[in-house]
This record gives structure tokens, C-alpha cells and sequence, in this order.
């Protein structure tokens, strides 16, 4: 990240703990961050494993802080399963009558996306312009006003390397999921977080996936009223270098 890194996890054999090996480890990460140029670190950074520290090992959250890091966001990984998953029908007529869409990404709204995520996404911006390269249009969904982009979200089905697509053997019959899904700042609390995580929903449903799995999710409240369930929680913690 710019200017920034991170500690993923540090492991001590059980019978060598509580001896100053873990905080050692720590120092010198921190260490090896600055000589690269770092100015900060977060603590659990590995997007595809965890974002922050299993909120289940309260004894490295305490850890952590009495080296110095200071706790930040909290995010949630969670789930659905799909087969009694239900799109509710009445969004589109809704957002009809707003002359608003949600629909599949197309070759002629790449450019807007990018427009979109740069604007108003930076830190996205490398993911969706990397779809985009490769031409996987319908791997990103959007809400649109005429031709102007409103929202967006990027869409997995099974076999696809998805965040969280490590937990794929939990799932027999297929795990599909979505991330980075975003609203521009001007149209939120109108509902379009809700009917795009709706769409994506029924996107995963129709990959043929068993269950949608949402990786560190910050709008948890929104995913339980489409049915999903809390999984795991962590929690961020950072360190000025």
C-alpha cells in the first residue's frame, strides 16, 4: 500500500511463548517496514486470509495493543446459503420509476467505471481496471442512470479466485461471492447499496454456487436483511511507523 504495510501474523511454537519471542518478531517486522520506506502498518493485512485479528484470540488483540497499536475498524466475514434465496422482484420496478438500473457491466461503460472508481474508489480502482483489461465485463455489476455509473461491485462464481475463495473446500456444491461493492457519496441512503447486493446475490445464485460469501464486510446490517449470517469478526489494528 502506499506508504503503508503490513504484519500478516506472527506464529511462536506453544512451548516458547511468554518468553518475548512474539514481540521481538514484531519489532523487528516493524523494522524491515521502515527500511522499506513504510510510514505505517496494520496488523492482520493479508486480504485473502484475514483483515485485522480474530476477534476469537482476544489474548493477541491485548497483544497487539501493549505494543503499541491502536485499534481501528471492525469487519465481518459473511454468508448465505443461496437455494432459498429469493430476489426481491420489486426493486426493479422501484428503480425503474427513478429511471435507475441494475445491469451487467458492458464494453462501452469501461471507461465510466474507471471514471467511477478513481473518483470515488481509489483504493479499488487496480481490481476493476484489471477486469477490465482482461475483458471480464460480466464479472462487474453496476447501477446505472442512463449511462451514468452510480455503483458498482465485482462478482465471482465458483472456480473463480474470489476474496475468500480459500474456504471454497467448505463448500461441496460451489461458493461464489462479491466485494467492493460502492455507492458514489451523492446517492446513498436511497436504497442503491441494498438493490445492488441484491442483484449480486442472485448473480452468485445463477453461477450455479451453493453459498455467497462476503469478505470482510463494513456494512454488515445491509447483508442481514438479505439473509446473510455473521461468520467471523476481526479486528484492525494499526501502528505509525
Amino acid at each position: 500500500m502506499p506508504a503503508g504495510g503490513s504484519v500478516a501474523a506472527i506464529l511462536v511454537e506453544k512451548e516458547h511463548r511468554r518468553q518475548g519471542i512474539g514481540g521481538s518478531l514484531f519489532l523487528a517486522a516493524l523494522d524491515s517496514l521502515r527500511r522499506a520506506g513504510c510510514t505505517r502498518a496494520i496488523v492482520g493485512g493479508v486480504p485473502l486470509l484475514w483483515k485485522g485479528i480474530p476477534m476469537e484470540f482476544p489474548s493477541a488483540i491485548r497483544f497487539f495493543i501493549g505494543l503499541g497499536c491502536t485499534p481501528s475498524t471492525k469487519t465481518v466475514d459473511q454468508f448465505r446459503y443461496l437455494p432459498g434465496y429469493e430476489y426481491p422482484a420489486h426493486l426493479d420496478r422501484n428503480l425503474a420509476r427513478r429511471d435507475l438500473q441494475l445491469t451487467v457491466a458492458e464494453e462501452e461503460d469501461a471507461e465510466r467505471i474507471l471514471i467511477f472508481e478513481r473518483t470515488h474508489f481509489p483504493h479499488w480502482a487496480e481490481y476493476f481496471s484489471n477486469l477490465l483489461e482482461r475483458r471480464q465485463f460480466t464479472r462487474i455489476l453496476c447501477v446505472k442512470s442512463n449511462a451514468e455509473i452510480l455503483g458498482t461491485t465485482m462478482v465471482d462464481g465458483p472456480g473463480s479466485l474470489f476474496p475468500g475463495a480459500q474456504w471454497l473446500y467448505l463448500a461441496k456444491d460451489g461458493m461464489g461471492g462479491y466485494a467492493t461493492l460502492g455507492i458514489a457519496p451523492s446517492c446513498r441512503g436511497q436504497g442503491l447499496g441494498y438493490a445492488l447486493s441484491a442483484f449480486a446475490t442472485r448473480r452468485v445464485k445463477e453461477s450455479g454456487a451453493a453459498v455467497c460469501f462476503i469478505n470482510h464486510s463494513e456494512a454488515v446490517p445491509l447483508y442481514r436483511k438479505l439473509g446473510f449470517c455473521d461468520w467471523a469478526e476481526y479486528q484492525a489494528c494499526e501502528i505509525a511507523l
